[in-house]
């Protein structure tokens, strides 16, 4: 039995490509040094060389505080409340800081008159409404 396992210990291994007796194998490592850039690296500098990719599409976010939720349910109402809203593409609504972030279709704008109404109807309230910024 205890041939056995070493067989079969030594088949995997084999089969791995590993060398059981200790010794280096023949597998390739690549060059990790720092001292020499890799075909990937790339430097960064912010507002030159890469726009966001929602700036490059035009898409704007808006943060908004909103006051009257008080559990999961009424964050599922707010959220469908504001996805019905025009130009608005996607909205995540957080109840444990009393805000939401809204994802405008390219070029729309936030509704903000049109979100204090709706939201009203179900005794939210709109207190704030801030572009964010995509970059």
């Amino acid at each position: 039995m205890r041939y056995l396992a070493l067989f079969l210990v030594a088949l995997l291994a084999a089969a791995c490509g590993q060398n059981t007796a200790g010794n280096a194998s023949n597998t390739v490592m690549p060059d990790l040094r720092k001292d020499k850039p890799s075909p990937t690296d790339v430097e960064l500098v912010p507002g030159k060389n890469v726009e966001s990719p929602l700036q490059a599409t035009g898409v704007q976010l808006v943060t908004l505080e909103i006051e009257g939720m008080h559990c999961d349910g009424c964050v599922a109402t707010v959220k469908g409340i504001l996805e019905k809203l025009p130009g608005v593409d996607k909205c995540d609504v957080t109840l444990a800081t009393h805000s939401a972030v809204v994802r405008m279709k390219s070029g729309a704008k936030f509704p903000e008159a049109d979100a204090k109404d709706q939201l009203s109807v179900d005794n939210f309230t709109l207190k704030k409404a801030v572009p964010t910024p995509t970059n």
